[in-house]
C-alpha cells in the first residue's frame, strides 16, 4: 500500500514500466480508485475545479494521455499540461535506456536490442529487430520533446512546508514522487494520477484535489 514510484525504485524501473508490469507480469491490476461513488464525485468536481485551476500530470499519466492520444483535446479543457523536472527526467533517462540498450548485430547489419524475463518458471528471451527499435526511440523521443515544448514546467514548492519526516523522506532517491504532490500544492493544480496511494498521499498533507485517466476521459465525454 504505497505509491508505485516507491515499488518501481526498489525494482530498479521507472514507475511508468511499474505500472505497466503489475498487469503484463505479474497479473496485478493497479489499485487506480477505490470504485465508491464518493471517490468518483470528487473526482469529478476536482476536474470542474480544473477548468480554471489547471492541471498537473505525473509521468504515468502523461504517458497514457500520449498513447491515448488526448493530450491536445485535454489541454484544450484545462490549458497547458504542468509537469515537474522529475517527469522530464523520467522521459529522458527512458530516452537514453533505449538508445544504449541496443546493439550491433553483425549478421543481419542492423541495430537489434533484446529483454530476458522469467514467465511460468521458465526464461523468455523477447528481441526487438532494427525498425522495432527505431520506432521506440522515435516515439520515446516524441514524448520528450512534447513534454518539453508543450508541457508547462512548474516548481515542486508546497505552500506549507510538511512534517520534517516527509521532507527527509523526498531527499531520499525514492521520494521524488512527492515533486508531483508539492507541485500540485503549490500551483493550486488538480493533480492527475494512475496510482491512488500516491493521490491519498497528496490528500493527507495537503488536501490536494486530484483524478485519474478513467475520470479524465469520463470528464471529455461528457464535454464533448
Amino acid at each position: 500500500n504505497y505509491p508505485i514510484y516507491i515499488l518501481g525504485y526498489h525494482l530498479g524501473i521507472d514507475p511508468i514500466d511499474a505500472l505497466l508490469g503489475l498487469k503484463s507480469e505479474c497479473g496485478i491490476s493497479p489499485k487506480v480508485s477505490s470504485c465508491s461513488h464518493a471517490d468518483q464525485d470528487l473526482a469529478s468536481k476536482s476536474l470542474q475545479v480544473a477548468k480554471k485551476a489547471g492541471i498537473i500530470a505525473d509521468a504515468s499519466a502523461c504517458y497514457l494521455m500520449r498513447r491515448l492520444e488526448i493530450e491536445d483535446v485535454v489541454q484544450t479543457e484545462f490549458g497547458r499540461i504542468a509537469v515537474t523536472q522529475e517527469t522530464l527526467d523520467i522521459f529522458s533517462r527512458r530516452l537514453q535506456d533505449a538508445e544504449s540498450s541496443s546493439f550491433f548485430d553483425t549478421a543481419s547489419g542492423g541495430r537489434k536490442a533484446g529483454s530476458m524475463a522469467i514467465r511460468d518458471v521458465q526464461m523468455i528471451m523477447t528481441e526487438w529487430t532494427e525498425e522495432e527499435v527505431n520506432r521506440k526511440i522515435d516515439v520515446m523521443q516524441s514524448d520528450l520533446n512534447w513534454l518539453k515544448s508543450d508541457c508547462e514546467l512548474i516548481g515542486a514548492v508546497a505552500k506549507t512546508d510538511p512534517a520534517d519526516g516527509i521532507i527527509r523522506l523526498r531527499r531520499e532517491e525514492g521520494g521524488r514522487f512527492f515533486d508531483d504532490i508539492f507541485a500540485s500544492d503549490g500551483s493550486g493544480r488538480v493533480l492527475i494520477s494512475e496510482d491512488f496511494h500516491l493521490r491519498q498521499w497528496a490528500h493527507g498533507l495537503f488536501e490536494t484535489r486530484s483524478a485519474w485517466i478513467q475520470a479524465l476521459l469520463y470528464h471529455l465525454a461528457a464535454a464533448g
